[in-house]
């Protein structure tokens, strides 16, 4: 598996010149999905899968996956890692796609996060 860098710039203006910062970083984990599915669902029917999760993680009981043949367990920890994402993406026939991405993350056998997020 070749492991591609993620690169940022930061453009900084400093009495006319320009600065940039480029960041590379490194992944050396390789990612191996557990579980996927994508489908086409009413906002009504996603509140209810986010609500059993939520409910899950309040209980501090495992979150289990289910499609198909496809089913996976996860026991995440009492302070895992949220990541809240909205994004767009463009296409070169001038299309937008706008996504919302909810992410809890956590190293087996760790338990810690870091800042602070309001959802309104």
């Amino acid at each position: 598996m070749i492991t591609v860098p993620t690169v940022s710039e930061d453009i900084q203006y400093l009495r006319g010149l320009v600065f940039i910062t480029v960041r590379v970083v490194f992944s050396t984990m390789p990612e191996e999905v557990l579980f996927e599915i994508e489908e086409t669902r009413s906002r009504s029917d996603i509140a209810n899968y986010l609500r059993a999760v939520a409910d899950k993680l309040d209980e501090g009981e495992s979150v289990t996956l289910n499609a198909g043949s496809q089913s996976v367990t996860l026991d995440p920890p009492n302070r895992p890692s949220f990541e809240v994402k909205a994004e767009r993406e463009s296409s070169s026939s001038g299309r937008n796609e706008l996504s919302i991405e909810f992410e809890l993350e956590w190293m087996e056998g760790q338990d810690e996060t870091d800042g602070s997020l309001e959802i309104e």
